[in-house]
């Protein structure tokens, strides 16, 4: 479970985050196709002065998440759903209840073009009882070009305040994750595999 992580000290949550990040399979690359962020740091250990005692904290539940293997099935399922839909990119708010990770997905206000999520005033408002909002890049399975947020991303995260994450197709198996924050702060957290469902 993760409530002794909200018993830790920030020294403990950022090694533990620090361990986490050291066994993790990372594709350090920044969209580009809004904004110049090719060289953008996104190592935890470029951050980790910047992050507080909650963004610690968050970055573990997020790790936590990550390893859960339903959560998994539904960031995949989802991608898949957004893969084929060419009017939006797809989101949500990834949530803990019951001890039990869910993303919870959210229709867009609107929908633009597909490299768009635009999110409507009910997701933005259960992002303050969730702990991160999400959306995919998922244009197509190898879209490793554009793992990691883009400068909308980050501008929208400043905005709402929010912690999200973006979740990449890397290839049709794995998915790339990056948390992203206000103040510009990019991380990449790990790459989540598709696990085959048991018959």
């Amino acid at each position: 479970g993760c409530g002794p992580d909200l018993e830790a000290d920030r020294a403990t949550l950022l090694a533990r985050c620090l361990a986490r990040d050291a066994s993790a399979e990372h594709h350090r690359i920044s969209p580009t196709h809004d904004g110049a962020l090719r060289d953008w740091p996104q190592r935890l250990r470029h951050w980790q002065d910047r992050l507080c005692w909650a963004d610690l904290v968050t970055i573990l539940w997020l790790y936590r998440a990550l390893d859960d293997v339903a959560l998994q099935r539904q960031l995949f399922a989802q991608a898949d759903r957004d893969l084929v839909d060419k009017t939006t990119e797809h989101g949500g708010v990834l949530r803990r209840e019951a001890d039990r990770f869910a993303a919870v997905r959210h229709e867009p206000l609107f929908r633009d073009h597909d490299l768009k999520f635009v999110p409507s005033p009910k997701m933005i408002e259960r992002l303050y009882t969730g702990f991160a909002h999400y959306h995919f890049h998922a244009q197509r399975h190898r879209n490793r070009s554009f793992a990691g947020p883009g400068d909308g991303d980050l501008r929208m995260a400043e905005r709402l305040g929010a912690t999200c994450i973006v979740v990449t197709f890397i290839d049709r198996d794995r998915l790339s994750v990056d948390y992203y924050a206000p103040g510009r702060i990019v991380v990449d957290l790990d790459t989540i595999r598709r696990t085959p469902l048991a018959h």
